[in-house]
């Protein structure tokens, strides 16, 4: 490659590193999962086919140079710059899923907060009910727990959403775990679903992550697909686990 080639790869390739990470803060955080995962998965395509491009045009068949040690020289060049557009693709990739996952996480801590009071309410049901638990979440309000907890706020992005005024007509953001069927693997019923009480329900986030409520009072996150198995599985019929 000659001194101007190398200019222009350079500055093309930096070109296209700065038009995709602009183009992925642009996304719009403000919305849920569900609508975002296209535009997101959408990105993904397009550095995927910024890379191919860049690779092809490295490895588009030249004319060979007169010389061998010219030959060998551009063959070396080539070879570095297969490597950096590979690089460049997967670094442009991981940037875009920590970037998601970190603007989640944070958006998500509204959902912990809730499922921390929840969890109080929970407790002061149990003790005046001889360690009984409610049949839904609806039935702590208003005596164990404010009707607002039971929504979480940053649905539709980091702008809060409060709840209408006909909120107790509006399906809960958090679900209490139904008991389950007994499997015929008891110990698979303890690692899996047994081990959480109350469930974000899926779709309320830029990520594939929901915030849930172990059953030892632990708050975390879990995947979107796995908190639809926890909140409808297969074994128990149809519930209501939409959002």
């Amino acid at each position: 490659m000659t001194k101007r080639e190398v200019t222009w790869a350079t500055a093309i390739a930096v070109a296209a590193v700065a038009a995709l990470v602009a183009g992925h803060l642009q996304l719009p955080v403000a919305g849920s999962w569900s609508l975002n995962r296209i535009l997101h998965y959408g990105w993904f395509a397009l550095t995927g086919a910024a890379g191919a491009a860049g690779l092809a045009a490295f490895l588009w068949p030249r004319a060979k140079a007169r010389r061998r040690d010219f030959e060998r020289q551009r063959a070396r060049q080539r070879v570095i710059c297969v490597i950096g557009v590979v690089v460049l693709t997967f670094g442009l990739i991981a940037l875009g899923e920590v970037r998601r996952d970190g603007v989640t996480r944070g958006c998500l801590k509204r959902a912990e907060e809730d499922l921390a009071a929840i969890q109080s309410a929970l407790e002061a049901y149990a003790a005046a009910h001889d360690g009984a638990r409610p049949a839904n979440l609806a039935d702590l309000v208003p005596e164990y727990l404010a009707a607002d907890r039971l929504y979480y706020r940053l649905r539709s992005g980091p702008v809060e959403v409060p709840p209408g005024p006909a909120s107790t007509d509006e399906e809960p953001s958090y679900v209490l775990v139904p008991g389950l069927p007994a499997p015929a693997d008891r110990r698979e019923e303890k690692r899996q679903e047994g081990r959480f009480l109350v469930v974000q329900r899926p779709g309320q986030g830029w990520a594939p992550l929901v915030a849930a409520l172990g059953r030892q009072g632990r708050l975390g996150l879990i995947g979107d697909d796995d908190a639809r198995r926890i909140i409808q599985p297969p074994e128990s019929g149809p519930q209501r686990g939409r959002r």
